[in-house]
């Protein structure tokens, strides 16, 4: 049981959220352990103050459409989907954001290794 609520303010945005968390088993009576409640207020910030997070993600854009599109033709496969924890002792964000990990080939070789086989 959880709500998530966001309100769009005049100077942001309002995330409250109100959530149960339980461990939930086949054939078993749901567990309740633990109660998560936030209020999390989110203010604009003037756009100068984001020229370096806007020129990284111009800067690295087409390498994340790969990324997307790679996720896409995985999911597309409409199969159960694991995936392993690493991948030469590194988890995939790593991977992923080595910037010597550029090209599409690169890309979709590092997320298939980590997509588990049946």
């Amino acid at each position: 049981m959880h709500s998530n609520r966001q309100e769009i303010t005049d100077y942001g945005w309002v995330h409250d959220q109100d959530n149960k968390k339980i461990i939930r088993d086949t054939g078993k009576e749901d567990f309740f352990i633990a109660e998560e409640k936030g209020y999390n207020t989110y203010v604009k910030v003037d756009d100068s103050l984001c020229e370096v997070a806007s020129k990284w993600r111009k800067d690295y854009n087409d390498k994340w459409a790969i990324v997307r599109s790679k996720w896409d033709e995985v999911y597309e496969r409409n199969k159960n989907l694991r995936l392993e924890d690493k991948v030469n002792n590194k988890l995939l964000y790593k991977h992923l954001f080595d910037d010597s990990i550029k090209e599409e080939i690169e890309i979709n070789s590092v997320i298939e290794s980590f997509v588990k086989k049946p």
